[in-house]
């Protein structure tokens, strides 16, 4: 969605950024996610302005915002916080959507290949945000089913029985040949494996875990690092409720650039800062696999069903080539084992 300086303004003024001037605003390339974003340039500071795809609730803004509080307030200052705007809230509503502002992130966006040490730093990162609330007044964990199995199950059923006989007319039409191919490996890959993905999903669903807020979708490009050290921890907009194997298995894929997860340098980072169950361990396995063989159907869905298209053109290239060098690991996965 588009959006003219004056509502730009006008959200801004509401965070009492008066008198910003449409020079001073740069609109970002932005993720996936359906944000718009920009930095702020003011006599105060540099500011991060952002906006959350539509849909997104006042009551999930709140939760996102309580749970970075608190953190930042049990000392992770790597997460920045919330400005409060004239309301008193931390976030504005405003031409139908939901605004946050934050000071600017500093610190350097990690690339790859990423080393041993931004690694590290990422998954402890992970860690402490899992770990940092424990026997405080805030903590708000408790004993649970995993939310993100049941939705992995449902999405595996759903495009099984309804789904899959929509593509081949789409995808034999489709006229990005590169793409193509890739989008046939990812649905050829998950017509190969969901019969041993389904009942590893329904065994660890039938189980309970330790649930607290999760990162949700932790990446690479959301850490900053100053002098070898995690300096900021941003984009929290995916925050949910589930075990922190819902964070870990999403972040050991995203750092294992063109190399097969070690997954036993991911337990040794971890639990440097938070004890793992074996059962999380195994929870973990088995959502990434799901992640391996699921995520390319959301790609599926958007790029042939829905016809979309993207700011950030070479983020979703990133993204399938990615996917399918996992899928074609995918026979030697420990989740199968």
């Amino acid at each position: 969605m588009d959006h003219n300086f004056d509502t730009l303004r006008h959200v801004l003024a509401n965070f009492r950024l008066e008198g910003i001037r449409s020079g001073n605003v740069t609109r970002l390339k932005g993720g996936l996610s359906g944000s718009d974003v920009w930095q702020v340039e003011s006599p105060w500071g540099s500011f991060c302005l952002k906006c959350m795809p539509e849909g997104f609730s006042v009551q999930r803004i709140t939760a996102i915002h309580q749970a970075v509080t608190w953190r930042r307030d049990a000392g992770m200052k790597c997460l920045v916080g919330y400005c409060q705007a004239t309301s008193g809230q931390t976030f504005v509503e405003h031409d139908g959507r939901i605004w946050e502002l934050q000071m600017w992130a500093k610190g350097e966006e990690p690339l790859p290949p990423y080393t041993n040490w931004q690694k590290t730093g990422m998954f402890q990162a992970v860690a402490r945000f899992h770990r940092i609330l424990q026997d405080t007044p805030h903590d708000r964990s408790q004993l649970a089913k995993s939310e993100g199995v049941s939705v992995r199950l449902d999405m595996l059923r759903t495009w099984r029985k309804h789904r899959l006989q929509e593509l081949d007319p789409r995808l034999a039409s489709y006229e990005h040949p590169r793409r193509k191919e890739l989008l046939s490996i990812i649905l050829f890959a998950f017509q190969e494996y969901q019969h041993l993905l389904e009942p590893l999903l329904e065994e660890v669903g039938r189980h309970e875990y330790l649930v607290d807020q999760c990162i949700g979708d932790p990446r690479p490009e959301n850490f900053r690092f100053e002098n070898h050290q995690i300096s900021a921890l941003i984009d929290l907009g995916s925050m949910r409720r589930d075990n922190i194997a819902l964070d870990i298995s999403r972040l050991a894929s995203e750092v294992s650039f063109q190399t097969p997860v070690d997954w036993q340098f991911t337990w040794d980072c971890i639990e440097v800062i938070r004890p793992l169950k074996e059962a999380e361990k195994h929870l973990a396995h088995v959502l990434d696999a799901a992640n391996v063989v699921l995520t390319g159907l959301k790609w599926v869905q958007w790029l042939l069903l829905d016809g979309y298209s993207f700011q950030n053109e070479e983020l979703v290239d990133a993204r399938l080539h990615h996917l399918c060098y996992r899928l074609r690991e995918i026979d030697q996965h420990p989740a199968w084992k």
